[in-house]
């Protein structure tokens, strides 16, 4: 969604369902150490992206969900996101609590 906003993509994105993605992602038949390879992988990415992000580019705005917002709202969105990853990783396939 960011990377729409970004490029100044005014077609409105549709919403998903997150819990339909997870039930079918497989998870359990993988590898602790392939699930964070591809977590790692993944994250640098969108970093490397937001750290190619102008301060203009941090202020586009689109609509995804039928709801407007900035590519800094979802800049903030993921480094959430990223925290509730590493908690689930911890709690489920760490067994932390």
């Amino acid at each position: 969604r960011a990377l729409c906003f970004a490029r100044r993509d005014q077609s409105p994105l549709p919403g998903f369902e997150q819990d339909d993605y997870v039930a079918t992602g497989n998870f359990s038949a993988r590898s602790l150490s392939s699930l964070c390879d591809e977590f790692a992988a993944v994250r640098q990415a969108t970093l490397t992206l937001f750290h190619s992000f102008t301060p203009e580019i941090f202020l586009c705005k689109g609509t995804a969900n039928n709801n407007t917002s900035s590519v800094r709202a979802w800049v903030y969105c993921c480094a959430g996101h990223e925290h509730h990853h590493m908690e689930s990783i911890r709690t489920v396939y760490l067994g932390g609590e």
